[in-house]
């Protein structure tokens, strides 16, 4: 699924947004997780990990805490990806 709209409530505000890429794994065995993808035209080559989780954990976790609201029996990976370097991070 691209392109997810949500919008729920948290602390008696609504928050609403998009999700550049919703993933559902239709065999979990394989993969652990259904996927939360958010694309950046940004290059992620000299950026480490830290510096990436600070910049955008706060963006993700808010993405992750609508989808969980919307599918409460499901889990759901957060992930990075670049654009300008086609490759992928894995965030939580």
């Amino acid at each position: 699924m691209v392109f997810k709209n949500f919008s729920y409530k948290k602390d008696n505000q609504i928050i609403t947004g998009r999700l550049d890429l919703l993933v559902f794994q239709p065999d979990q065995q394989v993969l652990n997780q259904h996927m939360i993808v958010d694309f950046k035209t940004e290059s992620f080559k000299n950026r480490s990990l830290i510096e990436l989780q600070k910049k955008y954990k706060p963006q993700l976790t808010l993405y992750q805490d609508a989808i969980q609201a919307l599918y409460p029996d499901q889990q759901f990976d957060t992930w990075l990806y670049s654009t300008l370097d086609d490759s992928a991070v894995f965030m939580a």
